[in-house]
């Protein structure tokens, strides 16, 4: 239970640092040694679209979660897409 609140915590834009993600009750509570500490760093990866058409007089959406890999390859992760009503 302990991960998900810790999820819940997470600003919308991610966190700014480490020390961000450090800096939380429950993960300060943790007492993490300076190995641990040093092992967690942020890194950019996953992006969520949004794309909203208006075609002929109908809305259409597509929300989707790409994730970049190495070498700037993209990898679609999950889409959804469908009328707007």
């Amino acid at each position: 239970m302990a991960a998900e609140g810790i999820l819940l915590q997470r600003p919308e834009a991610g966190f700014a640092s480490a020390n961000a993600f450090w800096n939380l009750d429950t993960v300060a509570a943790l007492e993490a040694d300076a190995t641990l500490r040093e092992a967690v760093g942020i890194d950019t990866r996953y992006f969520e679209l949004r794309i909203d058409v208006v075609h002929a007089g109908q809305d259409y959406r597509l929300d989707g979660l790409v994730e970049v890999l190495d070498g700037g390859l993209v990898r679609r992760v999950s889409q959804r897409y469908g009328n707007v009503t």
